[in-house]
């Protein structure tokens, strides 16, 4: 991938599909911040022959609150007496209605994985 002076890869499917955990509308461009994919998800999105890529820098969201983040980013915004599963984790509604797009379990619990393996 073409990761020089991007911080971001947007997204459009011919038809929808599910790639890299994640959820691709037809025609509906999706743009996913580098920081959310794993070295494998970023080789299936490279793959898949449906799906076109474009690559961009896209502003840092985490220092503005009215703009969807990343999924780290909403999950530091959730309640947690009502926005988390009695195993702790993540409502994947709330989320998704923070971030403004639909997010997978799989695409949080990665995000999570990532952030406690940056912390080791």
């Amino acid at each position: 991938m073409n990761f020089e002076d991007a911080n971001a890869v947007i997204v459009t499917a011919s038809r929808e599909r599910w790639r890299a955990g994640r959820k691709f509308p037809a025609n509906k461009p999706v743009t996913v911040p580098f920081s959310e994919l794993s070295e494998e998800q970023a080789r299936q999105l490279e793959a898949d022959p449906l799906l076109s890529l474009r690559f961009v820098e896209v502003p840092d969201t985490a220092s503005h609150d009215a703009a969807p983040g990343t999924i780290l980013d909403a999950i530091e915004k959730l309640d947690r007496e009502k926005d988390f599963n009695h195993d702790g984790t993540p409502k994947v509604q709330a989320v998704s209605k923070i971030l403004e797009r639909d997010v997978s379990k799989s695409e949080i619990l990665a995000a999570l994985g990532n952030a406690k393996a940056g912390e080791a």
